[in-house]
């Protein structure tokens, strides 16, 4: 007659913690499921994060440049040349012996 203690019980339990291991297996799951959500979120975050960086830093290079631009001007002396340029570049004015041809060559 075999011995009954290496039998599985009639409720197929044959683990030694019963019910309480299969809560324990399903609670598992569940948490490695909600770490593997967790991090594609953190990982999306993270790509969004560098885009926004490598936008920032190109604006950055700009405003460095027109830094550069704006400090030309500050420390250039103020001569003849200078005002000519300033006025020129940044105003748009034309001396009046200058002549000013407007072309169609955008199309």
């Amino acid at each position: 007659m075999p011995d009954r203690r290496t039998r599985p019980s009639a409720a197929g339990d044959d683990t030694p913690l019963g019910k309480a291991g299969i809560f324990i297996k399903i609670s598992a799951v569940i948490i490695v499921l909600f770490l593997v959500i967790i991090s594609f979120k953190m990982f999306m975050d993270y790509t969004r994060l560098l885009q926004q960086k490598e936008i920032l830093e190109k604006n950055l290079e700009k405003l460095d440049g027109r830094i550069d631009e704006l400090n030309y001007y500050i420390s250039s002396p103020m001569d003849e040349n200078y005002v000519k340029k300033f006025a020129k570049e940044l105003l748009g004015l034309v001396p009046p012996d200058e002549v000013i041809y407007i072309t169609d060559g955008d199309k």
